[in-house]
């Protein structure tokens, strides 16, 4: 298994697809990303011995399709992976996979679908 640095660009997208598709309150939104971007940097740490740079927001206001969220999401899951992120950062893990899975629901996302197949793992 491998873990790399998923971009601030696409936290940044990540969160303001939250607040715009699943209405979450953007202080709350702001403060679980950031938990996300902690979890990457661990998965980071225990492959590899580095953290990384910190994580800052970008200026983007960019959104995603819901699509494009769910599997950005998937994507951060896989690269937060190594370690014991269950036991050592349960509340960011668990949060991380709660909410891939409310956007997976709410949307219906078919990952066999030419959307799903269009969008980038990012």
């Amino acid at each position: 298994m491998s873990a790399w640095l998923v971009t601030d660009e696409s936290l940044t997208k990540t969160r303001n697809s939250l607040i715009a598709h699943l209405g979450f309150d953007p202080k709350k939104a702001d403060k679980m990303v950031k938990g996300w971007a902690k979890l990457n940097r661990y998965a980071l740490m225990c492959r590899y011995g580095d953290t990384h740079k910190a994580f800052k927001f970008t200026d983007t206001e960019a959104i995603n399709s819901p699509v494009q969220t769910h599997k950005s999401l998937a994507c951060l899951a896989y690269q937060c992976s190594e370690g014991e992120p269950e036991k050592d950062m349960p509340m960011e893990w668990f949060s991380l996979i709660g909410v891939r899975t409310a956007v997976e629901n709410k949307f219906k996302i078919n990952d066999c679908s030419q959307e799903y197949n269009d969008a980038k793992w990012d």
